[in-house]
């Protein structure tokens, strides 16, 4: 008779080791670089970004003098991750356009800042934890949906080789976002929709485009009733909860004076909100007379990624629904949720348009919160040692574009 392992050894048993491994060897490599890259070129700070804003005070302050870890950290003090900061150590104030990057995240920030000594290593520690949260969630979600390990390793392999995804482990919202996501999406397949509700409702605060997490969540509701024949509360209130989230902000922006979110995008940013097909079309009159610039081309690439993951998406969708039809059972793998998920933030970050400037703006960052994208890659690659391969080639351009945002020469 076989012995029993002690229930402690069992759950670490149980633990997916492959994605903690991957996570922790990744973490260290990207925070080595980070420090080699400075120390053999010395970055220099944009004037615009100091004397601008966020004030050189608050930048500052982000890290103080003898602060732990400080060589280790200030690599990261960069762009958004600056204005995070500047957020949790100053709050939003009348005329900034501060308040474009919502509260959750730096309220986070300072409430660990006092624990760690500085507000920077606050923002790391929040999004390396959150990056290991997702790691762990994803690897978990498409062992759960379809059954097979390998997948699963490939899908994360390439989601964490992908190129912008260093920026999971930086002071930014998108590793934060999508472990509250991933979280929201596992609680609901697992009928706990009070923990589904508590994700939702700070997603509405991580990032505006939050409240598009209603779409997937209530896919979810729906199979689930139409299998149950019933509906519970608990359901309407994670639906709910990004709009509350949301509209408390926007509400506390309006009894304070702050100013519009619409304001703040087009004094700082150029942006405004036009129909995808603008954007697109005037990318493509850039690209033809020769005047696109590598970022914006870069970004076009992920665009291009994302959309013809998108149509792979449908196409499954449309295949597992139709031979579904009237059974009243929940699709296993939830094509018609991954689809949800995707498309609607993706017409989203083509909606952003700049008159006569760079187009798709940090969209190759942006999606990487797509994980379903991940997935269909690891379908079209399917073997382990094509998916190394190709993760060894991404990894070298990840290295070299992470390089490049501690520089200060690219803001992803």
């Amino acid at each position: 008779m076989t012995p029993k392992l002690p229930a402690s050894r069992g759950q670490l048993a149980r633990l997916p080791w492959f994605a903690i491994t991957l996570f922790l060897v990744w973490r260290v490599v990207i925070a080595v670089h980070a420090v080699a890259v400075v120390q053999t070129t010395p970055p220099v700070i944009p004037d615009y970004f100091l004397y601008q804003t966020p004030s050189r005070v608050s930048h500052e302050a982000s890290l103080p003098a003898g602060s732990p870890l400080a060589s280790w950290v200030e690599p990261w003090r960069r762009f958004d991750t600056t204005w995070y900061t500047h957020v949790a150590l100053t709050g939003y104030t009348p005329g900034s356009v501060a308040i474009v990057f919502p509260p959750g995240y730096p309220l986070l920030i300072a409430a660990l800042t006092p624990l760690v000594g500085s507000a920077v290593l606050a923002a790391l520690v929040i999004s390396s934890a959150a990056c290991l949260a997702v790691f762990v969630l994803l690897y978990r979600l498409v062992e759960r949906h379809f059954g097979d390990v390998r997948l699963a390793r490939i899908s994360l392999l390439l989601f964490a080789s992908y190129p912008a995804a260093f920026f999971l482990l930086a002071g930014y919202t998108e590793s934060l976002f999508l472990a509250l996501a991933l979280g929201a999406l596992t609680a609901a397949e697992a009928r706990r929709w009070v923990l589904a509700a508590l994700c939702a409702l700070m997603i509405g605060i991580t990032r505006i485009q939050g409240f598009l997490i209603v779409l997937p969540l209530a896919w979810i509701a729906y199979q689930q009733v139409r299998a149950a024949g019933r509906a519970r509360p608990a359901m309407a209130a994670a639906l709910l909860a990004p709009f509350v989230s949301i509209g408390l902000y926007l509400l506390y922006l309006n009894v304070n004076g702050l100013g519009t979110l619409d304001e703040a995008w087009r004094s700082e940013w150029r942006a405004i909100t036009m129909p995808p097909w603008v954007t697109v079309a005037a990318y493509f009159e850039r690209l033809g007379t020769g005047i696109s610039l590598p970022h914006e081309n870069r970004d076009a690439g992920a665009v291009l990624f994302m959309f013809l993951s998108i149509l792979v998406l449908g196409w499954r969708t449309w295949r597992s629904e139709g031979s579904r039809s009237g059974q009243g059972t929940v699709a296993r793998p939830p094509w018609g949720v991954y689809l949800l998920y995707t498309l609607p933030p993706f017409l989203l970050f083509l909606m952003r348009y700049v008159p006569n400037e760079a187009q798709f703006n940090s969209v190759m960052r942006y999606s990487v919160m797509l994980f379903p994208c991940f997935i269909i890659a690891a379908f079209l690659v399917r073997r382990t040692w094509l998916a190394l391969v190709i993760a060894l080639a991404l990894w070298a351009w990840q290295l070299d574009l992470a390089g490049q945002f501690v520089r200060w020469e690219w803001v992803g």
